[in-house]
């Protein structure tokens, strides 16, 4: 596999079939898709492949933000929303009382939460690399929810932290300093793996690559090359 953005070779980007537009899509289907893939699997979803299927062919996990936990997730988010102006706070809970996430109102006091704890920098021009990637918001929607903090969907009760304990190989947790996925948090689950490591990104949010790209891929360098080394004695 060719290496990316600097990366070594082995790391690849999100598999080519994230993004279809099939609303039963659940965890269950991820992991049987995942199966013979030749890319990486992201996140909450790899670490449910293993934990499904087992290890075998795989020499380590990385954790990137991930969910793991979607009670922990919905607390962390209550607590940053806690750093909200006053009416920010007050227009979020008054759209997801009443059932009316869709609006505009809402959207615009979304972006408060946004600038904070997923993304502080401004996005910079589309990626070649990622020309074939296509968003769906009706995935989003129908697995996760409205927003970033608030659950609905098929992951609303989703929860692998009972199992940490069971990986038994290499894995790096990396937060940003600022994420929405907590470094506190992220910190509890490193406990619960046994040999894992953290990394917290300095000055980044969730986007850890668009944030401190230098010190994100410094951090997934490390961690890739010293596996490949202990694979290759």
């Amino acid at each position: 596999m060719e290496a990316r953005a600097g990366l070594p070779a082995g790391f690849r980007r999100w598999p080519p079939w994230v993004g279809i537009g099939r609303l039963w899509f659940t965890t269950s289907w991820v992991v049987a898709e995942a199966d013979g893939q030749q890319t990486g699997v992201y996140g909450r979803w790899n670490i449910l492949y293993v934990l499904s299927k087992g290890s075998k062919g795989i020499e380590s996990l990385i954790l990137s933000s991930a969910l793991l936990s979607t009670p922990d997730w919905i607390r962390d988010a209550e607590e940053l929303k806690k750093q909200l102006p006053v009416e920010v706070q007050k227009t979020l809970r008054k759209h997801e009382t009443a059932g009316t996430t869709s609006d505009p109102e809402y959207r615009v006091a979304e972006l408060e939460y946004t600038r904070r704890f997923v993304r502080r920098k401004p996005r910079g021009g589309p990626n070649p690399e990622c020309a074939e990637s296509v968003g769906n918001k009706l995935i989003y929607e129908q697995m996760w929810g409205p927003s970033e903090f608030h659950a609905t969907g098929s992951l609303k009760s989703f929860d692998v932290t009972p199992r940490l304990g069971e990986l038994r190989l290499p894995v790096l947790l990396v937060v940003g300093q600022f994420d929405e996925a907590r470094p506190e948090t992220a910190a509890r689950y490193q406990k619960l793996i046994p040999g894992s490591k953290l990394e917290v990104i300095p000055g980044a949010a969730h986007s850890q690559l668009g944030d401190n790209p230098e010190a994100a891929l410094a951090v997934l360098k490390s961690f890739i090359n010293g596996v490949e080394k202990r694979w290759r004695q």
